[in-house]
């Protein structure tokens, strides 16, 4: 009986020591840490960078100047209207501030550390400043940049707020809600992922393309601040609950890309796929000639001339286009009449043309690398393997055989050749004169296509279904 009775008593506290010894080995295991999707509560945008001056005035609501560095309060209570100015102090790195009296009589406030601070004094109400004829929410921050030899004028204001200035500068006003919806919760998990994406010039976000287009105030719209209202607070994540990259583009032209090809990063929600939504709508189809060796009808350089510029190349003999998956032109080969060939990105083509895909917006432009081109020289051939192949010039390079079966070569004097076909007989040139390009899309295509969630949300989907399609395996939280 006692025995068994210590032998019961070991067996407890054994397992007790077990117990205790298995919470211990969980606590110190290293388990795979989760970043939280966390939405900033405020956002600094960079509204100007490396500039001589800031000019600013108060529009609405009470603000006081600060010197950010000492705190001290420059002026308090700036009266509405009243033009002011920092600048670079002569013979130093300091700020001096002034604002303006009469005509261009100005006030010199003194010279200070910097930051200037423009800062409301009740954050209950609506207050705005001006800057560059326009108008802005909350904080207005001035500071010199890394070299001291200019000023990075930043806003500063609540993250919601900031939407509110973003999607109607993304997205038109006036389109369906569902898309505008689609919008803010992409914009808001946008900034919230790249809140230092310019920490080294002291902001989060600028306010242009290269982040997200960021109007202020004077943007906003009761439509598009409705569907940042609807979707406050709300992120995309993947499955380990983790901030997704939510890029986003124009018109994707039918197919959006693989995200590996335009930052290197290989995400399953960011892979290309035929998009049917965003066809029929802006620039989902464009289309664009130039001349090869002349020049255009309005003067504009032709293909050699524009490459000449930064090539070593001669006459042109032939183009080929090397595509992806998607139809999109990763590289363009072209190879002039004495076999020498340069090689030319799909984007790096269109943008002899039209640089950054922004110098001209329309239907008549290059507008991507999206893109397939034919010229005077361009024939079908069908090779040894019964492949049909599209040559676009090249025809030096082509053998013919005469009546008697002998291998030959094309006349070397003419401009061009004669195909004879089943009904007619037609003369190509020998060599691409003129170019035409039919393209589709506009920016990198990946991620959500703007006008490919117009077309969902016109055809009754709502903005989950939108960012479904467009980042899928993704979830809102």
């Amino acid at each position: 009986m006692l025995r068994g009775k210590w032998f019961s008593q070991l067996g407890r506290v054994c397992t007790l020591l077990i117990g205790l010894l298995l919470i211990v080995l969980i606590g110190m295991w290293p388990w795979p840490e989760v970043q939280a999707a966390t939405v900033p509560a405020t956002v600094r945008v960079g509204l100007e960078m490396n500039v001589s001056w800031v000019d600013f005035e108060v529009r609405q609501g009470a603000y006081q100047l600060v010197d950010g560095a000492t705190k001290k309060v420059i002026a308090r209570t700036l009266p509405s209207g009243q033009v002011w100015r920092a600048q670079i102090a002569l013979n130093s790195t300091k700020i001096e501030v002034f604002s303006l009296r009469t005509g261009t009589n100005w006030q010199s406030w003194g010279t200070f550390a910097g930051p200037i601070m423009l800062e409301p004094i009740n954050n209950k109400n609506l207050n705005l400043f001006k800057h560059n004829n326009r108008s802005y929410r909350g904080k207005l921050e001035i500071r010199s940049n890394k070299d001291c030899n200019g000023l990075i004028c930043i806003n500063e204001l609540p993250t919601e707020e900031y939407l509110y200035g973003v999607v109607p500068r993304e997205m038109g006003q006036d389109w369906p809600l569902e898309a505008l919806k689609a919008q803010a919760v992409v914009a808001r998990t946008y900034v919230a992922k790249n809140t230092a994406k310019h920490s080294a010039d002291g902001f989060g976000v600028c306010n242009l393309t290269h982040c997200q287009v960021y109007g202020g105030y004077d943007s906003e719209s009761a439509r598009s601040t409705e569907a940042v209202n609807a979707t406050r607070g709300e992120v995309l994540v993947d499955g380990n609950g983790t901030l997704i990259y939510a890029l986003y583009h124009s018109n994707s032209g039918g197919h959006t890309e693989d995200n590996r090809y335009v930052n290197g990063w290989d995400y399953s929600y960011l892979r290309g796929k035929p998009d049917p939504y965003s066809r029929g709508y802006s620039l989902s189809d464009w289309q664009f000639a130039t001349p090869v060796t002349s020049r255009g009808n309005q003067g504009q350089a032709g293909l050699l001339e524009l490459l000449q510029k930064k090539d070593s190349i001669g006459p042109i003999d032939s183009l080929e286009l090397i595509k992806r998956e998607s139809g999109r032109v990763e590289a363009v080969l072209i190879t002039d009449t004495k076999g020498n060939t340069i090689q030319k990105t799909g984007s790096e083509f269109g943008q002899l043309f039209n640089p950054g895909f922004n110098t001209y917006i329309s239907r008549d432009s290059f507008m991507s690398n999206f893109f397939d081109l034919s010229t005077d020289a361009t024939v079908a051939i069908i090779n040894g393997r019964d492949e049909v192949k599209t040559q676009h010039g090249g025809a030096s390079r082509f053998a013919v055989l005469n009546a008697s079966g002998a291998v030959g070569k094309l006349n070397g004097s003419d401009s061009g050749y004669y195909l004879q076909g089943a009904t007619q007989c037609i003369k190509v040139a020998k060599t691409p004169t003129q170019i035409a390009v039919f393209g589709h899309g506009w920016g990198h295509g990946v991620g959500m296509s703007q006008w490919g969630a117009y077309g969902m949300a016109e055809q009754g989907q709502c903005y989950q279904q939108i960012l479904d399609f467009y980042y899928p395996g993704t979830k809102i939280q």
